[in-house]
């Protein structure tokens, strides 16, 4: 009886914060497109990452490389605000068929919003704990995450 009233709880708040995640985005002054160089086209390394709400009004994160055929989105579950100053918590869902074995893997993203209309991704820490991007470093490079600026103005 426990589990079932926990299972009910859960279905209830779900649409609750899964609605409002596009509404925080913007909040947040994260909704539009952003790129380590707007000047340059989009590109392997010059990836566009664009905030937005699709069709049904759900949040959504798309990583434009440059091929259309590379395109990927992913739904933006939760924002949360703040975890220190300047920070954003975003839960991620890999839901589009695209991305293949990673489908219905669920990320936690903690993006640093910086003054200049800037942002770069702190931490990226998969469902099963392993960090690919740790302290604004990528852990398999070494390299720090790159530091995106808004190619477009603030979303309405």
């Amino acid at each position: 009886m426990r589990y079932l009233a926990l299972s009910l709880l859960l279905l209830a708040v779900r649409p609750a914060w899964a609605d409002g995640a596009f509404d925080a985005l913007k909040r947040v002054g994260l909704a539009g497109t952003w790129a380590p160089n707007c000047a340059l086209p989009p590109a392997d390394g010059n990836r566009r990452h664009t905030y937005f709400a699709d069709e049904a009004g759900k949040a959504r994160l798309r990583f434009d490389p440059g091929d259309p055929q590379a395109v990927r989105t992913v739904a933006i579950m939760d924002v949360s605000t703040p975890l220190h100053p300047g920070t954003v918590q975003l839960m991620i869902v890999y839901d589009d068929e695209r991305w293949a074995a990673a489908r219905g893997a669920t990320w936690t993203h903690v993006i640093e919003i910086v003054p200049d209309s800037r942002h770069r991704l702190m931490q990226a820490v998969r469902q099963d704990g392993r960090a690919m991007v740790k302290d604004g470093v990528i852990v398999a490079s070494g390299k720090p995450a790159p530091t995106l600026e808004r190619c477009d103005g603030p979303a309405s």
